[in-house]
């Protein structure tokens, strides 16, 4: 059965595993997630359920939620609150996938959901009390890895791209003449003659990765309406499963009214597409939304699983502390260090012998095993290691870091617009959706044409008349896409070393030498991503020793380590 293939693929142990003929649920962290087969037997889908807050009331304490933005920008799920059990769950209905394929695909979309439930849960005050769920009557006490970490395969812009060609035809199928359609190199726009639209665009996440966008906008009169937008996506996310059709993504405030979103990540999107047909399904749910109008009375039961056992017990535990949302960008704060006495060995030989016995450690599924890697490496297996950057060892495959160094130098050398728009930093500069961005260019240009009248344009009008041309100076300082002083929402060329080297770091290796990581990262309006683990430098010779042990060719090269964090612009 498909429920018991993906509680295998993501590891999850039995003693945390709650099964019956309805489903199958288990406790990752805090709180409990629920899997069921859902949908009609003609369009089968998987129902994931992550319980986020019990006892939550109607009222502004929910809808200003929506208003929030609190569904993370690239999750999956959507908010969904039962009034009538006072509950508040993360939801996605996803397409079924089938082989083995399908299962590493669902058992990925699951483990962001999780990921993504426990971080909301854990950041956010969510109003209510947190849905700490028992098994068996215990609580759980170590988090499994799917909490610990974001899934997080790396995946490149080619990737994308090509999903995207593979979703084109498929979508425009989907759509009754009269409607248009526009193809970029990494966009394609499908337009109504009511003012409909669908966009499917190649995106970066800093956090996810090269992924594939979907925004699907009804028409004027249906993503529009005469109560507050709270109140309206509250509505829309609750009943949206209603339509009979798989619910992957969330409505969530546009800039003219509601839109559904859908965000594949890299993770995900490497597994999709070796499944182009649950791709296309997925594809079409989302564009589906620009059609017909939504459901607006709810249809009982709202959640399947809004209880579980030992609620009444688990009201009294207390949660773990909450975490402050942080970035891995900077850590402008210093990390208040603690003096750590180690214990002297005992004199006794076996004591002494117990002492080196290291523990071994649950490792995250997603995560690279050596054979896996070397695999994926091909023909050069060299991994390039320096200490002198960060203070941890880095370790970055050869290829990845000396293509990430010419990307960065290509950003740092470049004087024009178009010089960076041919880099893999050419997006940030063409998001109109960025924050701060429309205002830099309008101020830009009206300084440049102070006669020029730009008060009576739209957003996407103006968008059009003050977007710098390729000719057009260009400076990393100052600008809201790069620079933190600038705008909080900036995305900073800059390579985080600990990240990326954990990324890139075989189980076998993380799971006897990695420790993890702490301190406090400053700038929490920002996605944020911090390592599982960081690499001690001082077992620099230890760790390259086991990587050679594994197959693996290692190279010291600071130079090129620190190139590829970032090359600064020489003036």
């Amino acid at each position: 059965m498909i429920l018991r293939k993906i509680l295998d693929e993501l590891a999850i142990e039995p003693e945390w595993t709650a099964e019956d003929d309805d489903g199958a649920g288990f406790v990752a962290g805090e709180l409990g997630t629920w899997l069921a087969l859902a949908g009609s037997p003609d369009r089968p889908c998987l129902r994931v359920e992550v319980r986020l807050a019990r006892g939550v009331h109607s009222g502004d304490g929910i809808w200003s939620l929506y208003g929030m933005g609190l569904v993370l920008p690239r999750s999956i799920g959507r908010l969904v609150h039962d009034t009538r059990t006072m509950v508040l769950s993360l939801v996605a209905d996803l397409p079924i996938a089938d082989g083995t394929a399908g299962t590493r695909l669902l058992s990925g979309c699951v483990a962001g959901l999780v990921h993504d439930g426990e971080a909301i849960a854990a950041q956010q005050e969510l109003p209510g009390f947190m849905a700490v769920t028992l098994v068996g009557g215990k609580h759980r006490s170590a988090l499994h890895p799917l909490v610990r970490r974001s899934p997080r395969i790396h995946g490149s812009r080619d990737d994308a791209v090509t999903a995207l060609n593979l979703l084109r035809d498929a979508l425009a199928e989907t759509f009754p003449p009269g409607w248009t359609v526009r193809h970029r190199k990494r966009a394609t726009t499908m337009s109504g003659p009511n003012g409909e639209s669908l966009l499917t665009a190649v995106e970066y996440g800093r956090s996810t990765g090269w992924g594939l966008s979907l925004t699907s906008q009804p028409s004027l009169a249906a993503r529009r309406s005469p109560h507050p937008p709270g109140i309206h996506l509250a509505d829309l996310n609750r009943t949206d499963a209603q339509r009979g059709l798989p619910a992957p993504g969330h409505w969530s405030a546009g800039d003219d009214g509601s839109e559904y979103r859908l965000v594949l990540p890299a993770h995900l999107l490497s597994l999709a597409t070796a499944t182009p047909s649950w791709l296309e399904a997925t594809a079409a749910a989302v564009a589906a939304r620009c059609l017909g109008p939504a459901p607006t009375e709810t249809v009982h039961p709202v959640l399947l699983r809004p209880r579980w056992p030992g609620d009444d017990d688990a009201i009294l535990i207390k949660p773990r502390p909450r975490r402050r949302k942080v970035t891995s960008r900077a850590r402008l704060v210093p990390v208040e260090v603690v003096e750590v006495v180690k214990p002297q060995p005992s004199a006794t030989p076996q004591a002494t012998v117990e002492a080196e016995v290291e523990e071994p450690r649950q490792m995250n599924p997603n995560r690279w095993t050596a054979a896996r890697l070397l695999a994926h490496l091909g023909d050069d297996t060299t991994l390039v290691t320096s200490v002198a950057v960060t203070g941890n060892l880095s370790v970055i495959p050869l290829y990845t870091a000396i293509e990430g160094a010419k990307e960065r130098a290509a950003l740092a050398a470049a004087r024009t617009y178009g010089e960076v728009r041919a880099t893999a930093w050419g997006d940030q500069v063409d998001d109109m959706h960025r924050y701060h961005l429309l205002d830099y260019y309008r101020e830009s240009y009206e300084s440049e044409h102070p006669d020029e009248d730009l008060y009576f344009l739209t957003d996407e009008e103006l968008w059009d008349r003050v977007r710098p041309r390729d000719n057009e100076p260009f400076s990393l300082d100052g600008h809201p896409a790069f620079d933190t002083t600038a705008s909080d929402y900036a995305d900073p060329p800059e390579a985080d070393l600990d990240l990326d080297t954990d990324g890139w770091m075989p189980s076998e290796v993380a799971a006897r030498f990695g420790e993890a990581d702490s301190g406090y990262y400053a700038m929490p309006s920002q996605e944020w991503e911090r390592p599982e683990f960081v690499y001690p430098a001082e077992r620099r010779d230890e760790i390259e020793e086991t990587l050679k042990e594994l197959g693996f060719t290692i190279v010291r090269d600071d130079t090129l380590i620190s190139s590829y964090q970032y090359t600064p612009a020489q003036h």
